[in-house]
């Protein structure tokens, strides 16, 4: 099958280091020491993304020490 006339696949799936992925998502370091001024400047919807939803691996426990934090 000549596959060079398809068009390439994207699956929207991207790898990122967690803490800097958060920091640009977030606009804070949610590791570091929050201030009331961080929690109230990040997005409820962006909040809502990170900890909500299934995650299929966390070998490194990082996300789930994330959304600890965040909870």
């Amino acid at each position: 099958m000549d596959r060079s006339t398809e068009r390439p696949l994207n699956h929207g799936v991207m790898f990122n280091a967690l803490r800097p992925y958060m920091r640009w998502y977030l606009g804070v370091d949610p590791l570091g020491s929050l201030s009331a001024v961080d929690w109230l400047s990040m997005s409820e919807a962006h909040l809502a993304h990170v900890v909500g939803g299934r995650v299929f691996h966390d070998g490194t426990g990082d996300l789930t020490r994330l959304r600890q934090v965040l909870l």
